[in-house]
């Protein structure tokens, strides 16, 4: 079954090559960087790809907002689980036991897995064969395909165990300005992400 994880996930960027910005490691977080994202109620309609396109969300309305510290992955409690990742991304809020852990250098943005021990249903997820984010560089008409295989552990009584296997196909369809209602971004490219 094929589903869309995001039918457009927007990078915003500061580097131009021939006009057309181009995505590097050192345009992502490192530790001591914060990393938010956010839900809208309603997803609006991607548009469509190609080059200096204009995608206008301005009426996008925000539902909700989470924030993630980034930190050293050998700096946190589940980093034994995840010997690969040298990067995670923690729940910073009081009591909360949230990890997701990445391995990020200058040609990969993998991700090994997540633990969440204080949710009403505490699980570990674990990429036995990481999943590729971004191949770097990331540029307009960049595509490639991931396969990846995972287990996924859920702590409850009794405890139960899923192994899976899954794939992507990511293609950068796309470069222009990206309009929200907080601020308009230029340089930014339009990365597609189907999987199944």
């Amino acid at each position: 079954m094929k589903y869309v994880f995001a039918i457009s996930l927007l990078l915003t960027l500061s580097l131009h090559v021939f006009s057309q910005p181009v995505i590097t490691r050192n345009h992502l977080m490192f530790p001591g960087d914060d990393f938010v994202t956010a839900s809208v109620a309603v997803v609006p309609d991607p548009g469509s790809g190609g080059a200096q396109v204009i995608w206008d969300f301005s009426a996008v309305q925000q539902e909700g907002v989470s924030g993630f510290a980034v930190e050293e992955a050998d700096e946190t409690p589940y980093a034994s689980d995840f010997p690969g990742a040298n990067i995670a991304f923690v729940d910073p809020s009081p009591n909360a036991s949230f990890y997701q852990y990445h391995f990020i250098d200058g040609n990969v943005w993998e991700e090994h897995g997540s633990v969440s021990a204080g949710s009403t249903t505490p699980y570990r997820l674990n990429y036995d064969d990481p999943r590729t984010f971004l191949q770097f560089p990331v540029m307009y008409n960049g595509q490639w395909q991931d396969n990846y295989t995972y287990t996924l552990e859920y702590y409850t009584a009794p405890p139960y165990t899923t192994l899976g296997e899954g794939s992507v196909d990511v293609s950068v369809d796309g470069y222009g300005s990206l309009i929200l209602p907080q601020a308009t971004f230029s340089d930014v490219l339009r990365v597609q992400i189907i999987g199944e």
